[in-house]
């Protein structure tokens, strides 16, 4: 025999979202007054899916990871909030784009030695 539950109280009522950001100490945000575009839409969700690693991930110290914070907050400005991950993922794109195939291995030498006299003191 199957036993039914049956509900004996009201249900609560629904909160809505002034009451609930009221009670969290948020505010509310109006999603409809920063409404893209399905155009705008898709490209950002396409540029986010190329810029994903296909692979691992990239190590980085608090300094660093601070320093990408810093501009993340500082971008958010805009009309896109990127993360700390995508700035980095940014930047080693730019700084790969623009160094030169010789100076790139020579100034990774260097950095590498340097993090290795670092890390071994």
């Amino acid at each position: 025999m199957t036993t039914r539950i049956r509900q004996s109280e009201a249900s609560e009522p629904r909160i809505g979202a002034s009451e609930l950001a009221a009670a969290l100490g948020a505010e509310v945000f109006d999603h409809s007054a920063t409404a893209l575009g399905p155009i705008t839409r898709y490209a950002t969700r396409v540029e986010q899916f190329r810029r994903l690693p296909a692979h691992g991930t990239v190590t980085v110290g608090a300094s660093e990871w601070s320093r990408l914070e810093a501009l993340a907050t500082a971008l958010a400005d805009g009309p896109f909030t990127p993360s700390p991950s995508q700035i980095g993922n940014a930047l080693l794109h730019l700084a790969l784009s623009a160094t030169e195939p010789a100076n790139l291995l020579e100034s990774l030498r260097r950095e590498l030695e340097t993090h290795a006299v670092g890390q071994a003191g």
